[in-house]
């Protein structure tokens, strides 16, 4: 069994043909612009289309309140955290994304298309 540190943020770049690409990397810095995405979900939110954070209360419970923005802090070399902004976003009804497929995918589908045919 395989356990992952689902917290760690790990270091990459998001464009394939990119050297040290990482589809699950979650930030990168280019000269003095630190580009992060992390998950909704990380960052504490149960429904970020209304801007609703998780409020847990108790085992099994939780409710959730309406924020403004998710604040961001950056420590460096052990050095007191700073406040360095805030991520606004609006709200939304729908999602738009750009579908990638991704190198694996003409593997799966001839080991689908081997398994799937009549014997």
């Amino acid at each position: 069994m395989r356990f992952f540190n689902v917290g760690l943020l790990r270091y990459g770049y998001w464009d394939p043909a990119r050297a040290g690409y990482d589809n699950l990397a979650l930030w990168h810095l280019a000269g003095s612009v630190l580009d992060i995405r992390i998950p909704w979900a990380m960052a504490g939110l149960s429904d970020p289309s209304s801007h609703h954070a998780l409020i847990p209360h108790g085992v099994g419970r939780a409710g959730s309140v309406t924020i403004p923005g998710i604040g961001i802090s950056v420590a460096i070399n052990g050095q007191p955290a700073r406040h360095v902004g805030t991520v606004r976003w609006s709200n939304w009804q729908s999602v738009a994304y750009t579908e990638r497929i991704k190198p694996g995918a003409e593997a799966v589908r001839r080991a689908f298309a081997a398994v799937s045919r009549p014997s």
